[in-house]
């Protein structure tokens, strides 16, 4: 019985491409929960707002009891710079935002994004898999009403959401 490759002129190259498109999907295996919110400014504009966020609202900064919690074990890509944001009320937790520089990747300086990547709790961060539906939604909810909008009024930039 032939091999069922054999019919192929290159089966080798099918399989690397296979590999490599494997490869590929798994650069970014983080996900993210929620929605990413498209900023229509550039990352350093992005980055003295976000500046200002916590020096105007020193209460989103990390507190010093979850300062161990400070990395995940997300691979660090080249477009991709990590920000923690603490909520004290209930329930109190940490995100772990991905602020994402579209020009290192397209050229493109016009855009930064940010995308919500794990959930601190108390017990571990949680990532995308670990909340139902309804979870991810109250996660958005919290992040878009108590840190996009504080963003957008400082960078005075049109957000839109992404999926």
């Amino acid at each position: 019985m032939p091999m069922p490759f054999t019919r192929y002129k290159y089966p080798k190259a099918i399989i690397l491409l296979c590999c490599f498109c494997s490869l590929i999907a798994a650069c970014d295996t983080a996900g993210q929960i929620g929605d990413t919110a498209n900023f229509k400014t550039s990352h350093p504009i992005l980055e003295v707002a976000i500046d200002s966020l916590y020096a105007q609202h020193p209460e989103y900064k990390m507190p010093q009891k979850w300062s161990q919690y400070d990395s995940l074990a997300i691979k660090p890509l080249p477009y991709m710079f990590k920000k923690i944001f603490y909520f004290k009320s209930n329930p109190e937790e940490m995100y772990y935002v991905s602020l994402i520089d579209d020009s290192v990747m397209t050229g493109d300086t016009s855009q930064t994004g940010l995308a919500i990547r794990a959930v601190y709790r108390g017990g571990g961060w949680l990532q995308e898999d670990k909340f139902n539906y309804k979870e991810q939604k109250q996660i958005q909810r919290r992040f878009n009403k108590e840190i996009i909008s504080k963003l957008k009024g400082y960078t005075k930039a049109k957000v839109y959401m992404e999926e």
